[in-house]
């Protein structure tokens, strides 16, 4: 009787642990932003964490970026580089050179062309990086797990349907063909293409009509957008399909996104709702992702421009608080992986 019952407490033990492990993996879902303590962030429009020298932050007001220090203490903002010399507030998006510079791509809006540009610090001005003079591109993203930097995808818009393109910068001679990555769609507001060891997963942001009740416009920075649910889809080395489309949160809305690769082929994903934020980290598959790999965590404020970035076991989360208003403020936290 007395093993019984040792066998019995043991059992409790080992449940009442595996059930703290459970929620402690929950409770890590949580996302908690704080405030950086900036001035003059009322007419910001985007920012992007990045890796330089340690973790720092990029912030685009117009065609102005600066670049913010110390996001752990009392942050710093300095301005860094002009995107273009357009008027228009672009969407870009900027990676890191080894010698303390950048790279970026944006979009370079004319009476009725959008191009996707390509520019440096060392550079006077931009490149168009696709052969196409009259077309209309949107989105620029440079390809997440790729160590060259020399990829760029963007959504062409032609005769009514938005397809995703892969770009390489800078060609040594001329245009180099872009190359479709999926199919033509009727409804596209983004994409991103995140490389791992074995392929590629291609997400895509689809409004769907009637699918979402009374879904209301917001402010991003470059415009409104409505929400929309997150899919993607595997491709192989070659980037050809190898699987169906999938809907990564089901029908859960989305605004906006960043994703990123982390340990052991999971995927991390920061993405904004009409209620507030999802953080997830979890593999995908042949379906959505399973309920405990990802979290809503609702705000008071609406958070535009989501920016992800992993680092030393822990993910990096910031974002802009109220886009648009007089009050509008960079919040940033983060997250630990190890108990992931």
């Amino acid at each position: 009787m007395k093993s019984y019952r040792c066998h019995l407490l043991w059992l409790a033990v080992v449940i009442l642990a595996a059930m703290t492990t459970l929620l402690l993996a929950r409770t890590t879902m949580d996302i908690k932003l704080q405030e950086l303590l900036l001035g003059n962030t009322a007419t910001l429009t985007r920012i992007q964490l990045f890796e330089q020298s340690g973790l720092r932050m990029l912030a685009a007001s117009d065609q102005n970026v600066s670049i913010i220090d110390n996001l752990g203490g009392q942050a710093k903002m300095r301005p860094i580089f002009q995107i273009s010399s357009d008027i228009q507030s672009p969407a870009w998006e900027a990676q890191p050179l080894a010698d303390n510079s950048f790279s970026w791509v944006y979009t370079q809006v004319g009476s009725a062309v959008s191009w996707i540009m390509s520019r440096s610090s060392s550079e006077a001005q931009g490149s168009r990086l696709h052969s196409k003079a009259f077309a209309v591109y949107t989105e620029p993203h440079y390809v997440k797990g790729d160590a060259s930097g020399a990829t760029v995808t963007a959504i062409l818009h032609e005769e009514g349907l938005a397809q995703v393109e892969l770009f390489t910068r800078h060609a040594p001679t001329g245009f180099v063909p872009s190359q479709p990555l999926d199919q033509p769609r009727a409804f596209l507001t983004d994409a991103r293409l995140l490389r791992d060891s074995s392929g590629y997963w291609l997400f895509l942001l689809m409004p769907v009509a009637g699918a979402i009740a009374d879904p209301q416009a917001r402010e991003i920075g470059r415009g409104t957008r409505l929400p929309g649910f997150l899919h993607a889809i595997r491709l192989d080395q070659e980037l050809k399909s190898s699987g169906s489309l999938i809907c990564v949160f089901s029908d859960w809305p989305v605004y906006e996104f960043d994703v990123t690769q982390s340990t052991n082929q999971r995927v991390a994903v920061f993405a904004t709702t009409p209620a507030g934020a999802i953080f997830a980290l979890g593999t995908l598959g042949d379906g959505p992702m399973p309920n405990d790999a990802w979290k809503e965590t609702r705000f008071t404020s609406t958070l535009a421009s989501p920016s992800l970035l992993i680092h030393d076991a822990t993910a990096h989360l910031a974002a802009i608080q109220g886009l648009g208003g007089a009050n509008a403020t960079v919040v940033y936290g983060s997250l630990s992986l190890e108990t992931q």
